[in-house]
């Protein structure tokens, strides 16, 4: 077997790994979500907590990769579920730790463990700081293999848009954006 063909079966396997938090096997990429479909939703929303047992995902709506950020590849997801929630959005942002496409953003693989202990405290009810709401969020620290599901930012009405990473020179007001920054932090850290 030659190398390339190697590489790619290992690709393929480490496409679903095992989460340290929740000990369910995780998809690494978009293709694998998809694959596992809903009934991987149901089961990773139910035990993280964010879905009731009686309640389950029904449909798809919408999956889609997209861009931003410097790590990890992304996704939007929308879906449906068998019976709606009040506090269960249904609008999700995807985001892989890995990114089988691009070796660079691939190589911080690594960075999504310290994310997703943040996201499960972020699921306190007692959290000081505003955040998307965390539905799953799990990581494979070893391999660093990660998924977060979180509800989409719905910026406008307050919500600042969502700025390009180091290009701080298009932000206005810098100053002010890094005080809010650092002063949400530090109300999170106490």
């Amino acid at each position: 077997m030659s190398e390339d063909i190697a590489a790619q079966n290992e690709e393929v396997a480490a496409r679903w790994i095992r989460g340290d938090m929740f000990g369910l096997d995780i998809p690494a990429d978009i293709d694998a979500l998809v694959e596992g479909g809903e009934e991987f939703l149901t089961r990773a929303f139910r035990t993280s907590g964010a879905l009731s047992n009686s309640n389950r995902v029904a449909r798809i709506v919408q999956c889609e990769a997209c861009f931003g950020g410097g790590t990890g590849s992304k996704a939007l997801l929308a879906l449906e579920y068998a019976t709606p929630q009040e506090n269960l959005p249904n609008k999700l942002f995807i985001k892989f730790s890995r990114n089988f496409h691009d070796a660079m953003r691939d190589r911080s693989k690594h960075m999504m463990v310290s994310e997703v202990k943040f996201a499960a405290l972020s699921r306190t009810p007692q959290f000081p700081i505003p955040v998307p709401q965390c539905l799953f969020a799990d990581v494979n620290e070893q391999s660093g293999t990660g998924l977060m599901i979180t509800d989409r930012i719905a910026f406008g009405n307050g919500i600042e848009p969502q700025y390009v990473k180091c290009m701080d020179y298009l932000t206005p007001a810098p100053l002010k954006h890094y005080e809010a920054i650092i002063k949400f932090t530090a109300r999170a850290c106490r």
